[in-house]
């Protein structure tokens, strides 16, 4: 037996140590989500396992086919199926009936922030329901992925409860396959990292345990291997309660280049998130950086019964190594940076109350420890603590600062990776191309486009209310300014309100694309709009900000259909905008605003004269995507006011573009 075993603990004890870990992460589960963590951890698998006619999610199995294996009903799951089952002693009597014939899942475990300091009352369940699928027929694999499905979409319609299941074949996660890229799978670009994250990270909810906790921390591939071999003579363990997914004992370097792009990608939904995921493979790859797996820290505290909560939550023990990080290198702005994704991502808000409470949540504890450590005072946590409230600038000009660290870093670990060998040998061409080309759609400037605003979340820069003014003067163009709440009030009594101000253009239209493309507007804004001498109403801007909504809903770049990604981008929607600040009387085009989408995700918006907007609308027609004219009203659109003359203007736009199409 290798030295690595020797120095080990007994599997025996390693099990009981693990099993009180995951014990203590799943009563924190329940304290950060007191409603939906019970029927994540002891609901779901109950569901899976019995596939009872009375029971929620129920589908008929071929020939008895579903269940968990080693799957054990455990007090905690009757109590919470008692809560929700109205006839749950009836259904617990013929479970016996029910019990599967043939076990399709090896193991259920979560991953994530589940049970960590970063969980909290939103977060979403992310499992890997493990199977060997060299066992499924195709009639078992199908009903698995509906049986799962069913449940996903009953957890999300009953309780607003966001489950994700993942189906993870034994084999291929062993060999570090975790397919291609797609909207929630970084493919082949960082599977070494998806599993060091999911040993740190995962809860045992059902089934076969994971074998991995039976190995020393830190052992090699071939130690891994040793180790497990000997389990069952040596130490007389049960091997059949286990599932081995493999070891993972380094991140190559030829994965490392795949993982910074794909942070990257995930930034543009998430950028909290992957502020400190990219910053972790910043210590990754920086010589001075510690080189020991997250993942191998944790298991040697929990193996040597370490009682801080530091040391055994994995979401302290990545920002403690962070902050260390960029301490040593007194980059001071990126620690000051990372302390507020921190706080904000914990969500516990710091004040005098809170530290006179009697009985702190382990999070809230936590928190003040690590503020105090910090020397944030009330006043600063005050500020943090109304981040719900933070006005537009305050939240673009954290976007700002979050979006500059993920490409300055981004930038500094690909520079990094260009001197070694085979960097990109990790990451397939075209998983490659497609991250690319979603990063070059989110960042790079064009004439024409409309560029996204850089958010620190999804629904961060909607506002309530928003204000138009045009600025006009005699023989000028007018120019029109959207202010953030109604400063109608204010501008009567000609008090300066550039302190609102949100954007400027010369194009009514093109203010109203740019608001509604980024979600600083929707269907619920109040509108209002600064009297003034232009033919202009307030309703006709409230019917094309609809349009827009209506027509070219936001639209995630992780949402892009990776297919188009690989190919020339060419418009997948056009939506013309005709005369919109014109006299009703007008009989011609003046001015035409083009907005449009391409295959990327790019959104671009021309406000154009008549003539020249006429010409452009017939090039934008022949790069239209094939199928184009088979399905007009899908890809194109028109929002003319309604004046005596529209019928002729609809009917001019709609010829150009048909007879341009390709």
């Amino acid at each position: 037996m290798s030295s690595e075993m020797n120095a080990a603990i007994k599997p025996e004890a390693a099990q009981k140590l693990f099993l009180e870990h995951n014990r203590h992460r799943c009563q924190m589960a329940v304290q950060a989500a007191p409603k939906n963590a019970p029927i994540a951890l002891n609901f779901v698998p109950l569901l899976l396992h019995y596939n009872h006619s009375s029971l929620p999610c129920y589908l008929e199995a071929p020939e008895g086919a579903g269940g968990i294996d080693a799957f054990d009903l455990t007090d905690e799951m009757r109590q919470t199926a008692a809560a929700m089952a109205s006839d749950w002693r009836g259904v617990e009597k013929d479970l016996a009936y029910w019990r599967p014939k043939k076990l399709l899942i090896e193991s259920l475990m979560l991953m994530g922030s589940v049970g960590t300091a970063a969980q909290n009352a939103a977060s979403d369940y992310d499992y890997w329901v493990v199977v060997d699928e060299t066992r499924h027929t195709p009639a078992e694999a199908e009903w698995l992925h509906r049986k799962l499905a069913s449940i996903e979409a009953w957890a999300d319609e009953k309780y607003g409860l966001e489950l994700h299941f993942f189906i993870t074949d034994i084999n291929r996660v062993r060999a570090n396959n975790f397919g291609s890229v797609d909207q929630e799978s970084a493919g082949s670009s960082q599977a070494h990292l998806l599993k060091e994250e999911f040993y740190r990270t995962c809860i045992h909810v059902a089934g076969k345990y994971p074998a991995w906790w039976l190995t020393p921390p830190g052992v090699s591939d071939a130690g891994y291997a040793k180790a497990l071999q000997g389990m069952q003579g040596a130490f007389g363990v049960d091997m059949r309660k286990y599932v081995d997914l493999g070891n993972v004992a380094d991140v190559p370097g030829s994965e490392l280049f795949g993982a910074a792009l794909w942070q990257i990608n995930k930034a543009l939904s998430s950028p909290f998130k992957s502020v400190l995921k990219i910053a972790m493979l910043e210590t990754i790859i920086d010589p001075e950086g510690t080189t020991a797996l997250l993942c191998d820290e944790l298991k040697r505290n929990v193996l040597a019964k370490s009682t801080a909560v530091e040391e055994r939550d994995p979401y302290l023990l990545m920002m403690d190594r962070l902050l260390t990080f960029y301490g040593r290198k007194k980059r001071h702005e990126v620690v000051d940076l990372l302390r507020k994704c921190f706080y904000n991502k914990v969500k516990v808000k710091v004040n005098a109350q809170l530290k006179r409470k009697p009985n702190p949540a382990f999070k809230e504890e936590a928190m003040i420890r690590y503020t105090e450590k910090w020397g944030w005072d009330d006043t600063r946590t005050a500020g943090l603590n109304n981040y719900e409230e933070w006005n537009f600038d305050q939240m673009v000009k954290l976007g700002t600062e979050l979006h500059a660290f993920l490409l300055d870093t981004y930038k500094r670990v690909t520079d990094e990776l260009k001197g070694r060998e085979d960097v990109k040998a990790g990451i397939s061409d075209e998983d490659l191309t497609v991250l690319g080309r979603k990063i070059f759609s989110f960042y790079k400037r064009k004439p024409g486009k409309l560029d996204p605003v850089k958010k620190a979340s999804d629904d961060a820069l909607r506002q309530e209310s928003l204000t138009f003014m045009p600025q006009v003067q005699m023989g000028k163009k007018p120019a029109w300014t959207v202010y953030r709440g109604n400063v109608s009030t204010d501008v009567a009594r000609r008090v300066n309100v550039e302190y609102a101000a949100i954007r400027k253009s010369g194009s009514l239209a093109e203010l109203v694309c740019w608001l509604a493309v980024n979600q600083i507007t929707d269907a619920g804004t109040f509108l209002h709009l600064i009297p003034n001498p232009l033919p202009v109403h307030l309703k006709t801007i409230q019917e094309l900000l609809k349009a827009i909504i209506e027509f070219m809903p936001p639209r995630g770049i992780s949402e892009l259909d990776n297919r188009a990604l690989l190919k020339t981008e060419m418009i997948t929607g056009l939506m013309v905008t005709v005369n919109f600040v014109s006299q009703p009387w007008t009989k011609d085009i003046e001015e035409i605003v083009l907005l449009y989408r391409n295959s990327h995700g790019e959104l671009f918006c021309e406000p154009l004269d008549g003539k020249a907007g006429m010409e452009r609308l017939a090039a934008l027609a022949r790069n239209m995507v094939p199928g184009a004219a088979g399905n007009i009203s899908h890809c194109f659109r028109q929002f003319i006011p309604r004046t005596e003359h529209s019928a002729k203007f609809e009917k001019a736009l709609r010829s150009t573009f048909t007879s341009h199409l390709g």
